[in-house]
């Protein structure tokens, strides 16, 4: 995590059946506690794909 310089923008849907979306909010959560910039979005009902409107 220290090579982590820049902001990280997760996006993550809550139906996604190939990563967890609490693996992301895990992920987030240790970033912030290492004082790393990151934003987490969650999309509820969406899967893996985020290629659709309105999510393009």
């Amino acid at each position: 995590m220290q090579s982590i310089q820049t902001p990280v923008l997760l996006l993550q849907g809550t139906a996604d059946k190939n990563v967890a979306w609490q693996t992301a909010q895990i992920f987030a959560s240790q970033m912030k506690k290492a004082n790393k910039t990151v934003t987490l979005v969650l999309y509820p009902g969406r899967q893996h794909g985020l290629q659709t409107s309105p999510y393009q």
